[in-house]
This record gives structure tokens, sequence and C-alpha cells, in this order.
């Protein structure tokens, strides 16, 4: 009779830390993208695009980086067709290849990548990457 209940404890007590280390990483997920738009952010990533921010959504486990692009980037036709194609190719195997964003791929969080425009601030493309995506 002893040994369930010293098992059900147990297995309550794994349950209750398991629990408490998910909320502390997604906790520490938002502060990092607190900290990294504190003390990196804006920054010039080259000629036409500047990254502003990054969030973290907690209820929908997504890391978003959000960009302003300008001058020849500026233009909705660049987030089309088999441009947008090409950049969605390129980030995916970025993301692939990141040692930096190892965390956030273990965990499964969602990365999107947002554009806006310099000129009108409206959103020009989005780029989401899953779990799915990314860790083929």
């Amino acid at each position: 009779m002893q040994k369930p209940l010293v098992f059900l404890t147990l297995l309550f007590l794994f349950v209750l830390v398991c629990g408490c280390q998910q909320k502390t990483a997604i906790e520490q997920f938002a502060q990092e993208a607190r900290e990294f738009t504190l003390n990196q952010c804006p920054k010039q990533v080259d000629a036409c695009t500047r990254m502003d921010s990054t969030t973290f959504c907690a209820s929908t486990l997504t890391y978003c980086f959000n960009y302003t692009v300008s001058e020849m980037l500026d233009n909705d036709s660049v987030f089309q067709g088999e441009t947008r194609q090409k950049l969605h190719d390129a980030l995916l195997a970025d993301i692939c290849t990141s040692i930096a964003l190892m965390g956030y791929k273990e965990a499964g969080i969602t990365l999107s990548y947002r554009y806006f425009s310099a000129q009108h601030g409206t959103l020009l493309g989005e780029f989401t990457f899953r779990k799915e995506d990314y860790g083929r």
C-alpha cells in the first residue's frame, strides 16, 4: 500500500517540476527578446534593412524579428512571387544552420520574420517557420 503512494507523490513532484521549468523557459525567451531589443536595436543589417525589435509571444510560442526595409526593398513586389520564395528559402537555410537559434529550435518555438515599409509603415511581408519547417 505504501509503494503506490510514494510512486504517486514522486509522479506529482515530477510533473510539478517539469511544468515550472517550461514556464521558466517561456519567461526566459520573453526576457531575451526584451533585452535584445533594448541593447541591440535598432540594428542596421545592410544598406536597406534595419532590425527594429524582437518580441516573444508566450501564448503562441512565437519569437518574432521585426525589420524595416527601405530604398529598393521598400516595395510590395519584393515580397511576392519568385522573390518571396527566394527570401523564404534563404531565411529557412539560415535558421537551420544557426547556432544562435539553437535553444529556440530545441524548444520547438515558431520563428517569425516581419518586414515593414520605411516609407508607409505597412507590413510588406511575413515569413513564419515552425518546427516542422526547420526540423527536417
